[in-house]
């Protein structure tokens, strides 16, 4: 991840369609995708990579997945309908967050459900956040949601599904829009989905339909 003066973030990702690798670049909001080819080996996905620029780790990291992912079959039912929903315009906050979501604040529930206070750090305001670890095949994510005491970036509220390999976001839906079959984006998808269910059910959130974009 790059952070300016401006506040502008840029982050990177390669993702699998199949035997298909497209390279995933995101500038704030705006999300552009390139194709980089078909391939249907691990060397010559390396070979991909490294012809595209990648760093030595940056391959390695990526390899590990593809090797777990390529040949995985997903329920293609199950998830056809919902990846359109992710396509939709939909109004954010200034931290990304669908406006259609509300926080509610009581520090004894938040407490209680598992959100810790975090002080000031800089020019981030103090907030209550939760986080919640995920695993899939040796890949481990993070969904994080912070209730910033003071708006921060023009909001308060921030759901974020982070990749702990290379500290940054995993734009799981941008993912799903593209590809419906991506057997970690599905995973990722119900993990994130359970934890928005439970932080509903506990009156903390409030206005997130299933499947829609967070």
């Amino acid at each position: 991840m790059e952070q300016n003066i401006n506040t502008t973030t840029t982050y990177y990702h390669v993702y699998t369609a199949g035997q298909d690798i497209y390279f995933l670049k995101t500038i704030d909001k705006n999300t552009e995708d390139k194709y980089l080819g078909k391939v249907s080996t691990d060397e010559e996905f390396n070979e991909l990579l490294k012809a595209n620029g990648f760093n030595k780790q940056f391959r390695k990291n990526f390899r590990s997945r593809f090797k777990q992912y390529i040949s995985d079959i997903v329920d293609k039912e199950k998830y056809t309908n919902c990846a359109p929903m992710f396509t939709e315009d939909v109004d954010c906050n200034g931290l990304g967050v669908n406006n259609k979501i509300k926080f509610h604040f009581n520090e004894e529930n938040l407490t209680n459900f598992g959100f810790r206070y975090a002080k000031p750090c800089l020019s981030i305001p103090a907030s209550w956040y939760y986080m919640k670890m995920f695993s899939f095949k040796g890949a481990e994510f993070d969904f994080a949601v912070h209730w910033y005491l003071e708006p921060y970036k023009g909001a308060q509220l921030s759901i974020d599904l982070l990749d702990d390999d290379f500290c940054q976001p995993y734009d799981y839906q941008h993912i799903l829009s593209k590809n419906p079959e991506n057997i970690c984006a599905h995973k990722v998808l119900e993990f994130v989905e359970e934890e928005m269910k439970k932080l509903q059910d506990a009156g903390i959130l409030s206005g997130h339909v299933e499947g829609e974009y967070i």
